[in-house]
């Protein structure tokens, strides 16, 4: 019955009924996306990105978004696909800010793993624990090194050492450096030989590391299906209009083609999200 109502429905009350749909849908997620590109953009200035970059970046893409949106709903009277369009920028940016944080975080816990095994190093060669992160933290780069140095910095204005990573730690919330910070910590608290704890650390990080690379593998060729999967529609598309561009036009010209387009985006967007879930959980 339903399917009889749309097939018997003009075509603008369709695209309204659409338009309206994607409305209520955006409204809905918008605040719960507003605190989540807020979280993410917070968790980003914590990790050493530059918030002035970040939010340039972001303010363009959106800017971006929104103009190429406008133009397909006015100018090239496309409003179902603009509204699709729209959905996926709105997800892609969540995605993109998810996965530079992800990065960075690895970065950071791959360079913790060096850090710490020279600074290993330094501690058995007689050097005190400040001198050996300035040390360390010569022959390490950035991001790691402009994170760290606040550590050194705190030292020279007479803040103990333990007190300045745990704060960082607190900050960063990396559990690679909440381990580092703990054991550094109560070494030297405590008392205990530093360089054997560091080197331990060192080592824990590593095995976490080629943990992580192995699992990666092992998903490496579902991640690789899920993307040529999620291309293969467009493609398609791209070779529809290259063999039959007055076809194409006229698709896109109809609102019940548009419907199907939209459909389509909104099919190929449950498929990667479902996807990624279950990579997610296999390699959790």
């Amino acid at each position: 019955m339903l399917v009889a109502a749309l097939g018997l429905a003009p075509p603008t009350l369709l695209a309204a009924f659409t338009g309206g749909l994607v409305a209520m849908t955006l409204l809905r997620i918008a605040p719960r996306r507003i605190r989540l590109f807020t979280g993410q953009l917070a968790r980003m200035t914590c990790l050493g990105f530059d918030p002035v970059t970040v939010c340039l970046g972001l303010f363009t893409t959106l800017v971006a978004g929104v103009a190429i949106c406008a133009y397909l709903a006015v100018n090239q009277d496309q409003p179902i696909i603009a509204a699709a369009f729209g959905v996926v920028i709105y997800m892609g940016v969540s995605w993109s800010l998810a996965f530079m944080i992800q990065r960075r975080e690895r970065t950071l816990r791959n360079q913790l793993a060096d850090l710490a095994a020279v600074m290993s190093g330094a501690t058995r060669a007689n050097m005190s624990p400040p001198a050996a992160l300035d040390h360390a933290l010569r022959e390490s780069s950035m991001p790691l090194t402009g994170l760290m140095t606040r550590v050194v910095d705190d030292y020279e204005r007479n803040i103990d050492l333990p007190r300045s990573l745990t704060a960082l730690g607190a900050r960063l919330d990396l559990d690679a450096l909440n381990l580092f910070t703990t054991a550094v910590s109560v070494t030297l608290d405590l008392g205990g030989r530093l360089e054997v704890a560091l080197e331990r650390i060192a080592e824990s990080i590593r095995d976490q590391q080629r943990l992580e690379d192995k699992l990666e593998a092992l998903t490496a060729n579902g991640r690789n299906a899920l993307v040529l999967l999620a291309m293969f529609p467009f493609a398609f598309a791209g070779f529809f209009y290259f063999i039959d561009p007055t076809g194409f036009d006229l698709v896109l010209a109809s609102t019940y083609g548009q419907i199907g387009v939209g459909l389509g985006l909104g099919l190929v967007y449950l498929s990667v999200r479902w996807g990624k879930a279950i990579l997610d959980r296999v390699g959790a």
